[in-house]
């Protein structure tokens, strides 16, 4: 028998089950579309449906894989998708997903008091409408039966931990918790300022517990084909967190910026110092999967979900890496920090243009917000060269990482073909079940044999894109880098 660990990530579009040997490779997966119900700005996730699709894939993956031992169970996860629970644990309403926008109002009326300078102490974060407070709001006034029955508010991740485990108890990881805009960034437990703030019954919460911690074993619901009740089921984490992780990076000094249907850019920091400090400069504090630390993250947007627009709207979008840096047109990118109120600009359009033109200002539109991205976090935590990891989406495309590094000024060091979300969360299950001893030394190992390209910047593209980025570029916004 094989010693192996499932990992289930389950994404915003599709949710996957991968089985990894205790080398770290995959060798079986399985994958469906997340059961996603789009109303208008509403976005939900229908939970049950979820849990009977994880188990379905699941049990068909481990039949194609006979002779397995499974130790662990770990999930990496979307954050910010929170369901209402009756006391015995069942649904009372569909998950309520990060992009869900319903509750606009209450994030707005939060953000004109967080301009003026309040801050909830020790959080950490700017005001967004994923966070569970505003939801909570939001069903208190709409839907008033609801709320009044609601003895749980959990993340879909720990719904799913609760129907593996089968016990009474929901548990959290500390990456997951402090993506509420609840939770204390330093101390590591749920913050009765902002519980004060938004009114939230702390029992009403799941237990908050280091990545990597075993919260129970397999519940019978999902035994069988090499899951038993001695299969461990251990705290991942929020899929962006889980990426540092699989990308080997366990200290402060390297930047991850990973992409996809949005993108963020993200370090860890040696000191956290004041979390609201950061807060007012549009950077989000999350803690991180690895013990004592939390990372600093921005926002660029919606990026995929651009490129995919301008993509279908134009004529001959493919040919835009041929276009050479320009200074107009000039692209603004909407959702900047991923704040719904943001709106996008196109500058500098003359009376003749083309397809890929467009699209290159676009391109060079989202360079331009990820290098102040960057900018922005060498300013609170970082300072010289700047070590560039990419993940994600984008990173597999050769002709988008060129072009990424001309425009950041920057070397890249890409992983297109390699997982690192998925990978992180394999380490932290095989740690929680001792199949891995040192989760750091294991991480910078996973990642070294994964195969990388490394991209340099061209020189003259890079010195004509400095040109465009602090001449043309910055100047759209008042405080430079640290405006929105």
């Amino acid at each position: 028998m094989k010693d192996t660990v499932i990992v289930l990530d389950l994404g915003t579009t599709n949710s996957k089950t991968t089985l990894f040997d205790a080398e770290g490779s995959a060798v079986a997966q399985s994958s469906c579309p997340t059961p996603v119900v789009y109303a208008g700005e509403r976005m939900e996730v229908e939970p049950e449906k979820l849990w009977e699709n994880i188990r379905h894939i699941t049990r068909s993956m481990l039949r194609e894989t006979p002779n397995t031992f499974v130790k662990a169970i770990v999930i990496s996860s979307m954050a910010s998708t929170l369901i209402p629970l009756d006391a015995a644990g069942s649904p009372l309403y569909n998950a309520i997903s990060w992009s869900d926008m319903r509750t606009k109002e209450y994030c707005d009326d939060y953000m004109s008091r967080f301009v003026q300078g309040f801050h909830i102490a020790d959080c950490g974060q700017y005001p967004l409408t994923q966070y569970s407070g505003f939801k909570l709001q939001w069903l208190r006034d709409h839907e008033p039966g609801i709320y009044g029955k609601t003895q749980k508010w959990v993340n879909i991740s720990e719904f799913i931990y609760h129907k593996l485990t089968g016990e009474e108890e929901f548990y959290t990881d500390y990456s997951i918790a402090s993506r509420n805009m609840l939770f204390d960034v330093k101390k590591r437990k749920w913050n009765p300022a902002a519980l004060d703030f938004f009114d939230v019954d702390p029992d009403w919460l799941a237990v908050p517990r280091q990545s990597g911690t075993v919260i129970g074993y397999a519940a019978p619901a999902i035994r069988g084909g090499g899951v038993t009740e001695k299969t461990a089921i251990v705290l991942g984490g929020h899929d962006h967190m889980c990426s540092f992780l699989g990308a080997g990076i366990t200290k402060p000094g390297i930047i991850l910026n990973s992409t996809g249907t949005s993108e963020a850019v993200e370090c860890l920091l040696s000191d956290v110092g004041r979390p609201e400090d950061y807060a007012e400069r549009w950077i989000n504090l999350e803690n991180s999967v690895l013990p004592d630390r939390t990372a600093a993250v921005c926002y660029v947007t919606a990026t995929g979900r651009v490129y995919q627009s301008m993509s279908c709207s134009v004529k001959d979008a493919d040919q835009a890496y041929s276009v050479p840096p320009s200074a107009e047109p000039l692209f603004i990118p909407p959702e900047r920090a991923m704040l719904s109120t943001i709106r996008g600009e196109l500058r500098g359009i003359s009376t003749v243009f083309d397809g890929p033109a467009l699209m290159r200002a676009v391109m060079d539109g989202m360079y331009f917000e990820c290098r102040r991205d960057i900018e922005r976090i060498q300013g609170v935590d970082q300072a010289g060269d700047v070590i560039l990891r990419c993940v994600g989406g984008a990173a597999g495309d050769p002709h988008e990482m060129q072009c990424r590094s001309d425009a950041l000024g920057h070397t890249i060091e890409a992983c297109g073909e390699y997982n690192a979300s998925a990978a992180g969360a394999f380490l932290l299950g095989a740690f929680g079940c001792g199949m891995v001893k040192d989760l750091e030394e294991s991480a910078k190992s996973m990642y070294g044999k994964a195969k990388k390209t490394v991209y340099v910047p061209d020189r003259e593209r890079k010195e004509q894109y400095t040109q465009i980025y602090r001449e043309h570029y910055l100047p759209c916004f008042p405080e430079g880098v640290q405006s929105l």
